[in-house]
C-alpha cells in the first residue's frame, strides 16, 4: 500500500528554493528532472517530487511503508526552510487515491 502526503506553499520564490535543494541533495541521490519537476528518490521505496510553479511550491511524498511519512516530511521541510531562509507552515495533507 502506497501512501502519500503534500505540502503545498504559497511562495513567489518556488523556482529558486527547488534549484537550490536539488543541487543541495544532488552529490547524495540521483535527482531526476522534468521542466518543472524535481523527483528525489529517499530510498527505494519512497521518494519526494518538488513541482515549482509561479506562486506556488508544490512538495508530495510517496511511500510505501507508513513510519516513513512523518519522518520524510520532516526532512523534506527542513530543508525546504533552510534553502528559503524562512520557516514554512508544516501542513502536510495526507492524498487517498
Amino acid at each position: 500500500m502506497s501512501h502519500t502526503s503534500q505540502l503545498i506553499i504559497e511562495t513567489d520564490n518556488a523556482e529558486i528554493i527547488v534549484k537550490k535543494l536539488v543541487n543541495h541533495w544532488r552529490h547524495k541521490m540521483e535527482i531526476t528532472q522534468q521542466d518543472n519537476v524535481s523527483t528525489i528518490p529517499f530510498s527505494e521505496t519512497a521518494h519526494a517530487t518538488l513541482e515549482f510553479q509561479a506562486t506556488q511550491l508544490i512538495a508530495t511524498l510517496h511511500t510505501e511503508q507508513a513510519e516513513d511519512l512523518d519522518r520524510l516530511q520532516n526532512v523534506v521541510l527542513v530543508h525546504l526552510n533552510r534553502m528559503a531562509k524562512q520557516e514554512f507552515a508544516d501542513n502536510w495533507q495526507k492524498v487517498t487515491a
